[in-house]
């Protein structure tokens, strides 16, 4: 395992050949090109990226060939998780209300949604 801390919105090309995990077999061993250099890959090997840049924008084929994760926290969202530990703890009942509104709202908008999509088919049909 690798990891790169504190990285730019600037790649490193020569990195391309391990982000885009361009392997070979070479003398029934397992290589990538490297700076040039055939070099042995173990398929376990996990490269890692972080930054510090709130919201970097890197090139598009960054994005194809690895796996964003945006771990930016909010104070709002922070806020929420505590109050709902809260809740969880001192009222469990309420915090099963909660969830049991949680799922009984998603179903009337998906009630909504079909019921939308059904009045305009018929509104379509109809001309």
């Amino acid at each position: 395992m690798v990891l790169f801390e504190d990285i730019e919105e600037f790649i490193d090309p020569n990195i391309d050949q391990i982000v885009s995990k361009a392997v070979f077999i070479e003398d029934d061993i397992l290589q990538i090109n490297f700076d040039n250099k055939n070099i042995e890959y173990n398929n376990d090997f996990k490269l890692f990226l972080t930054t510090k840049l709130a919201n970097p924008h890197y090139m598009p084929e960054v994005f194809i060939k690895t796996t964003i994760i945006n771990f930016t926290v909010t104070f709002e969202g922070l806020n929420e998780q505590f109050l709902a530990d809260v809740v969880i703890n001192l009222e469990p009942e309420v915090e099963q209300q909660r969830d049991a509104l949680v799922i009984e709202i998603s179903k009337i908008k998906n009630d909504k949604y079909k019921l939308q999509s059904s009045i305009l088919n018929e509104l379509a049909e109809s001309n």
